[in-house]
């Protein structure tokens, strides 16, 4: 189960970690913790400006190292190793292959498997034939799962229902002292029946998602007064900034404030310009009751997402493009800009070492998307040596992130227009975003998340060209008995270059 974070504040302002939904993506609000004594109060022109925290006394996040072992999780179709049990208790078999495992290349590829599954096995005589043609019952075959499964493992299949014609299965024996029938061939069964079977899967990526859920924890209670120190200013600025235009804004608005029907314009163009007014008016109202930072979602404050951005979530009215040239003025690039102001003047009072641990620790996003979409359940195989690389990439990105590197010196906050999604809130309209600088250790770990990312799918083996529908494997004795019934997709046996799952 892939894991997702979100920070959620409780009255106090102390954000807690609660898990992982959607994109990972924390915040944190204000609070009403006491001022730092040792910092100096910044002044502007709305007055005393909230206190900061000292600065950081190490400039790297507390996030454990990751020497767990963790695997990308393969959906699966059987229990190879029950199959190989099975085979095990064999030391001569005769095989029967459908018509699309015939000729030296398959019978090769099949040898070589059995040889990993059981090397002691030996196939005394291959007959190329359907399985259909040795069963009593003709038409699909049944699909039902035995009710215990071990955690970590494939399903096995219940035998019972399958019956073979003994006389068939005898002449296969003739010319044999083999007593064991091995068969082999695809299966032949209703594909919404498979399709509805519960998806089973090896592997796991928990251990290295605790890893990161935990330094997402650590870090973000390092960052919280820092973060609250943030949105606190940017508030105290914005609120005033607020108080200062709202009532102009309110004024040039009010005669479009009354809901009003077609009926009372005389033409379209004036009914237009109306519908616009109206809804700036509706969208200016979304503002006018900020009168707490709980109250007021518009206003700017800092997500970890990607990085360390500052984010405005915006009123949900719908407004045309039209309206700014039909009304005479953009009202929302006008609120707009009261965000961008605030966070200009904030800028330059907001701890450079601080920023660059939180533009870190957003980055932890950015590594998380990327091991969600590598540890999405697929079909497809990894040798040893692939997973050794993808273990070590990752590991070296969580050294990266506990590195003690110090803020380059060109580190600085750009203002960018731009929307991102944050869980539990929909859309934010990006006011700006903290720019650590090419080589930063946020650059290299957002470019090496991607790469990891790129580097899981051209390391995965045998991830398509197969069919919906698994092979079916069959063993039975001489008398007609069935032993053993698995289905597989076939790069769990047969995938060329690594021996079976």
């Amino acid at each position: 189960m892939v894991l997702q974070a979100v920070a959620t504040c409780a009255r106090t302002g102390v954000c807690a970690l609660m898990g992982w939904v959607g994109t990972s993506a924390f915040f944190a609000c204000g609070s009403s913790q006491a001022p730092f004594p040792t910092a100096r109060p910044a002044r502007s022109d709305v007055g005393p400006l909230p206190w900061g925290p000292p600065a950081p006394s190490a400039t790297s996040l507390p996030i454990p190292s990751l020497d767990a072992v963790w695997s990308p999780p393969q959906v699966v179709a059987g229990d190879v190793h029950a199959f190989a049990d099975a085979l095990k208790r064999e030391l001569v078999v005769v095989l029967v292959s459908g018509p699309r495992f015939t000729g030296t290349a398959w019978s090769e590829r099949t040898s070589n498997m059995l040889r990993e599954l059981a090397q002691a096995i030996r196939v005394e005589t291959f007959t190329p034939s359907p399985l259909s043609s040795l069963l009593e019952t003709k038409g699909p075959l049944p699909l039902e799962r035995e009710p215990s499964m071990a955690v970590d493992s494939g399903p096995r299949y219940r035998k019972d229902a399958i019956q073979l014609d003994n006389a068939d299965v005898a002449r296969l024996f003739e010319h044999s002292k083999a007593t064991t029938l091995l068969a082999l061939d695809d299966a032949e069964l209703e594909l919404a029946s498979w399709r509805a079977l519960e998806t089973r899967t090896v592997g796991s990526c928990k251990p290295a998602l605790a890893v990161l859920a935990q330094g997402q924890e650590q870090s973000l209670a390092l960052l919280e007064p820092a973060l609250d120190h943030v949105d606190r200013t940017l508030w105290q600025i914005y609120r005033s900034s607020l108080h200062a235009f709202l009532p102009g804004l309110e004024e040039e608005l009010a005669a479009y404030a009354k809901l009003k029907t077609r009926t009372l314009f005389e033409d379209d163009a004036s009914w237009q310009q109306y519908q616009c007014g109206h809804a700036y008016w509706e969208y200016l109202q979304n503002y006018t009751r900020c009168a707490t930072p709980q109250s007021c979602p518009s206003a700017p404050r800092v997500f970890l997402i990607g990085g360390a951005r500052i984010g405005s979530a915006e009123p949900s009215v719908l407004l045309g493009e039209q309206c700014p040239t039909l009304v005479g003025k953009d009202y929302v690039r006008e609120l707009r800009q009261i965000a961008k102001e605030s966070m200009q003047v904030a800028s330059d009072r907001l701890d450079r070492v601080w920023m660059e641990l939180a533009d870190r620790a957003g980055t932890l996003t950015s590594v998380h998307a990327s091991l969600e979409d590598v540890c999405t359940p697929r079909r497809r195989r990894y040798a040893e040596e692939d997973l050794r690389v993808l273990r070590a990439r990752l590991a070296a990105i969580v050294d990266a992130l506990r590195s003690h590197e110090p803020p380059r010196n060109h580190a600085k906050w750009l203002f960018q227009d731009h929307l991102f999604h944050v869980p539990g809130m929909g859309p934010v309209r990006q006011v700006a975003r903290w720019d650590a600088g090419k080589a930063s250790v946020s650059d290299r770990v957002t470019r090496d998340a991607d790469d990891l990312r790129e580097l899981a799918f051209d390391r995965a083996r045998c991830r398509s060209g197969f069919s919906d529908t698994p092979l079916v494997v069959l063993m039975a004795k001489n008398t007609g008995a069935v032993e053993f019934l698995g289905f597989f997709y076939e790069e769990e046996l047969l995938c060329p270059g690594l021996p079976p799952f």
